[in-house]
């Protein structure tokens, strides 16, 4: 979904990572200019609209009904998916304690991880609608604001999570460097979002499913996340890149030149490559050992305190 603004207010903003002036176009999504940083090459829209707007957008695309038939869609792969994180922080964290989920949706993967007994959870959620079937439904404790907002305690929490949520940040650097303060010296941030140097980016290109903005107003690469990481704080301790089969298949599908959801050679085709789908998987392992899945996923803890 690509939110049409409703007023012409627009910000030009310095690189994040680098506070760099100078960088160069990379794609035009309808009125939405994205660009990439020449001394770092963070990409990032730019100009973008005003933080006013952006929360604008935000409740416009956040609040739909679109948007929660796509949650309850994948209900099924991000559960398995968020499974697969929780024992990958348990590699860290193997004896639980607190930890809080920013930017939590409708509560899955909390209530997950309320399941494994061990942790004691809580979550952070912009959006009312979704915070509250977390807390209604779910019987999870979920507040609803911006997280620099609500002044948690110094290093309060064990684990700090962030799943698809880096990237609609207006300040990323700041934002990190605030999970940095509420996280304990030896605890741990994990962190998901798209890789804008993956093979599906490069074959979408301004047609990249997750090419969004203003919802998406940064788009990592793992060299731009592993130094916005470091700058803030932390260092380091696993980054990889992966992407489900089913994303990956459907992807290359989108991109099919045959035109037409009912063009009969495509419907052939879909039906064959979904059959056979285990067939791409050795060209996905490459591409994630290259560092081109379409996710990249890190895992990283507080380093010495500096600014």
């Amino acid at each position: 979904m690509v939110y049409k603004m409703t007023q012409n207010k627009w910000e030009f903003v310095d690189c994040n990572l680098c506070n760099s002036t100078d960088y160069s176009d990379l794609y035009k999504v309808g009125s939405h200019c994205i660009v990439k940083c020449s001394k770092c090459g963070l990409v990032y829209e730019n100009p973008r609209p005003t933080i006013q707007e952006l929360q604008n957008s935000n409740l416009s695309i956040y609040a739909s009904n679109e948007y929660e038939q796509m949650y309850l869609d994948y209900r099924e792969l991000l559960s398995e998916r968020f499974h697969k994180r929780l024992t990958e922080i348990g590699q860290w964290v193997s004896s639980g304690g607190r930890l809080m989920d920013i930017g939590c949706s409708f509560g899955l993967f909390l209530k997950i991880a309320e399941s494994f007994d061990i942790w004691e959870c809580m979550g952070v959620e912009v959006n009312e609608k979704t915070a509250e079937y977390a807390r209604g439904r779910l019987g999870l404790n979920v507040v609803t604001g911006q997280l620099g907002h609500l002044k948690f305690p110094s290093g309060h929490f064990d684990v700090v999570t962030m799943w698809d949520v880096l990237e609609h940040t207006p300040d990323p650097y700041s934002y990190l460097w605030e999970v940095r303060r509420i996280l304990k010296d030896n605890g741990l941030v994990a962190i998901q979002l798209p890789n804008i140097e993956s093979f599906l980016a490069r074959l979408g290109r301004e047609q990249w499913e997750w090419l969004t903005p203003p919802d998406h107003l940064y788009h990592f690469s793992p060299a731009t996340l592993q130094a916005i990481l470091k700058k803030a704080g932390f260092k380091v301790l696993k980054i990889k890149t992966e992407e489900p089969s089913k994303i990956f298949i459907n992807s290359i599908l989108s991109r099919w030149t045959f035109t037409g959801p009912t063009h009969p050679i495509k419907a052939v085709v879909t039906k064959i490559i979904k059959r056979v789908h285990f067939a791409f998987l050795p060209f996905q392992w490459i591409n994630w050992w290259r560092g081109k899945g379409a996710l990249i996923v890190t895992y990283a803890k507080p380093a010495t305190m500096h600014k």
